[in-house]
């Protein structure tokens, strides 16, 4: 599979979005054993400045086509406190394309994101306010019961 985590973060958009379709296709097949090998690979590159911005739209190519089966990976990872500023920046993206499937973890990006709003550094101070705005603005009607339940 490791031209496939290759693919992922490859520099063109197209080539990640067909990555993304064909993971669906081995997620059918492998199951769990496709997350366990390629979203580490993944979370990992999103340390790496070189790697960063293509390893999270790999990683919101897959959560387009298997975001259940994919987000209780990927959130925990990412709300480790103190949350850094890419963190942030990928929490409200991956919310962005994570639909439904983003109310169940409200309770673990909320109170993460909160607590980067009180950090010392202004810019993880905005960028957790952006990402919680993000948050706020795309769960649907379900999710604004499990938001109010937060608060």
């Amino acid at each position: 599979m490791i031209n496939f985590d290759v693919n992922m973060c490859y520099s063109m958009p197209e080539v990640r979005e067909s990555a993304g379709l064909a993971f669906s296709t081995l997620y059918k097949s492998a199951g769990m054993q496709a997350i366990d090998e390629i979203v580490p690979t993944l979370l990992h590159a999103l340390e790496d400045d070189e790697t960063s911005d293509t390893a999270l739209d790999g990683l919101k190519q897959i959560l387009s086509v298997r975001t259940t089966a994919v987000l209780p990976h990927i959130f925990p990872k990412l709300v480790r406190l103190p949350l850094s500023a890419f963190n942030i920046h990928a929490l409200g993206a991956l919310a962005e394309v994570a639909g439904h499937g983003l109310n169940f973890h409200l309770g673990t990006i909320l109170p993460a994101l909160l607590s980067a709003m009180g950090a010392e550094d202004k810019d993880v101070q905005t960028l957790a306010k952006e990402a919680a705005e993000t948050v706020a603005l795309v769960i649907d009607e379900e999710g604004v019961e499990y938001l109010i339940a937060e608060f």
